[in-house]
Order: C-alpha cells, then structure tokens, then sequence
C-alpha cells in the first residue's frame, strides 16, 4: 500500500466520524460542513438535496419533526 492511500482512508475515516458525531449532536452546520459545497444527501422518502444549506435546512426539519410533542400522547400516569 502505497502512502497516498494510507492518507485517504484516514482522511475518509475522519469525515466519516465527524459527520456521525455531529448528527448525533444534533450539530447540523457542521454535519452539512462534511459535504462539499454541492454534495447531495439523499433521506429515503424525503427525497434528496444538494448544498450544505439545503442539507441543514432539510434534516432541520426532519429534528424539528421528530422532537415535537405528540399531540396523541398517553396521559401522565399519577403517582
């Protein structure tokens, strides 16, 4: 193996762990950072966006989303 390759699979490794650290931090700038400028994420049904702005703007829907209070929640259980 030749040292260009040991060069970027750490490379490669590195953007990979900072971009699951920065999604489980719900830090999204720096997640959509990871991207290059026109890089595209694609979310399954949600479908797909290109650029770091459109990246942020779609998965902050998708936390703002899944971190609303349900509105069919089970009443609080008394002690």
């Amino acid at each position: 193996m030749e040292l260009w390759e040991l060069v970027a699979r750490e490379r490669i490794r590195d953007t990979l762990a900072r971009y699951n650290w920065s999604g489980d931090a719900l830090r999204l700038d720096e997640l959509a950072q990871t991207f290059c400028e026109d890089g595209e994420l694609e979310l399954g049904e949600r479908g797909s966006v290109r650029g770091r702005t459109a990246i942020v703007e779609l998965l902050g829907g998708a936390v703002a989303a899944a971190t609303a209070p349900c509105l069919h929640s089970a009443p609080a259980r008394r002690r």
